[in-house]
């Protein structure tokens, strides 16, 4: 049984990526701004350049996947309790 769960598992992680991978994608290859959502109708060029440089639609492709990729990793590394003592 512990075999199963763990085979299981292990069929997950490519699965999670996988996914994760579509939806980042169809973000960014989808036509027209993915910032037209979130902004007001009267929001200052400024303000659309803040927001493309801080969502990371400025970089190329690859550099923003890997970019998200490690603030993933970080953020459920962070989200895990350490024991005390120990810092990751």
């Amino acid at each position: 049984m512990l075999l199963y769960i763990a085979r299981r598992i292990v069929y997950v992680i490519p699965i999670v990526i996988s996914v994760a991978l579509v939806c980042f994608l169809l973000v960014h290859i989808t036509p027209g701004d993915p910032l037209v959502a979130v902004l007001p109708a009267d929001a200052s060029q400024e303000l659309a350049a803040q927001l493309r440089t801080a969502y990371g639609f400025d970089r190329p492709l690859p550099v923003a996947v890997r970019a998200v990729a490690v603030a993933a990793r970080s953020t459920a590394i962070s989200a895990i309790p350490s024991p005390p003592g120990v810092r990751f």
